[in-house]
């Protein structure tokens, strides 16, 4: 669903009825949640601390939520954010725009330096 959502956002953009000045509008707005996003995902991924039970199994806990889980949530909220990142860029080339400091490999980057 989130890389359906991110597509017809992208499709949107590209195909809809804004001029150019309106579409650099939209995509300041993009920025902006986009830097939301990464402040958020920071704050979450910190949130989440890895543990091993006592038959050697790995489980992650939230302190926060005061909540554990099997999987480690960290990724998908990294690969999320990634997503973000790649729609600002596809949509800033599009606008003949460059999209600021997102590298490439953005999302996979700040998942090993929230590990690391």
């Amino acid at each position: 669903q989130l890389h359906r959502d991110t597509y017809k956002g992208i499709v949107n953009f590209r195909s809809g009825d804004l001029s150019k000045d309106e579409q650099l509008v939209e995509l300041e707005k993009l920025q902006r949640k986009c830097e939301d996003a990464e402040k958020d995902a920071h704050k979450e991924l910190q949130m989440w601390t890895e543990h091993t039970d006592e038959q050697g199994q790995k489980f992650y806990y939230n302190r926060d939520q005061q909540r554990s889980v099997w999987t480690d949530p960290r990724p998908a909220r990294c690969h999320a954010l990634y997503l973000q990142m790649k729609a600002l860029r596809v949509l800033s080339s599009h606008c003949g725009q460059a999209a600021g400091r997102i590298p490439e490999d953005y999302g996979r980057g700040l998942l090993n330096r929230e590990l690391g």
